[in-house]
């Protein structure tokens, strides 16, 4: 199974592209073919400021995407036919509708099998750009929408075993273990 994952719950824009094998635990393995991180920096203001940072993730959406699935070698040029709505499902998101009906058009329902993006925790306007985006490409790719709590994905990941016997030594001297 190939699932695409959008992550926009502070001031990164990310898109990830995975391929998993297996029921979750034991057995499960992935292979992670793409992944994009576009980061912002908020220094400036002392920390993250909302409005800005939804914007910026307006704005690197879709670019985000196009290299994740680029990297992932499954763009395939072709467009997608059914998107004369995507307009009205965006009214809210003008930027986001900017930068993907060019993309839509110029590349074709790739080879994935559902779309994960953050629904919290998380600052709500930038939560709603990724959420947004993840509805419209889940509709004219006919496929579903999970939603993924951030902090749950990171302690399933660290549940995972994978495979290796990581060195932690530098953890226990950080953290006094």
């Amino acid at each position: 199974m190939r699932i695409l994952g959008i992550e926009t719950s502070a001031d990164d824009t990310g898109v990830a592209l995975i391929e998993a094998n297996g029921p979750f635990g034991t057995g499960f393995k992935f292979e992670v073919l793409g992944n994009t991180v576009s980061s912002q920096s908020h220094a400036e203001y002392g920390g993250i400021y909302p409005n800005i940072a939804k914007r910026e993730h307006a704005k690197n959406l879709v670019p985000t995407l196009e290299r994740t699935l680029r990297e992932g070698r499954i763009l395939r040029a072709g467009a997608v036919s059914n998107v004369a709505h995507v307009k009205d499902l965006l009214a809210r998101e003008p930027e986001i509708f900017e930068h993907l009906t060019p993309f839509l058009s110029k590349y074709e329902r790739p080879d994935i099998d559902a779309i994960a993006v953050t629904v919290g925790p998380g600052l709500e306007p930038c939560l709603w750009t990724g959420i947004n985006l993840a509805r419209v490409l889940a509709d004219v790719w006919d496929m579903p929408v999970v939603p993924v709590n951030h902090m749950e994905g990171h302690l399933l990941m660290s549940t995972i075993n994978f495979g290796q016997n990581p060195d932690t030594s530098r953890f226990r001297e950080v953290s006094g273990w």
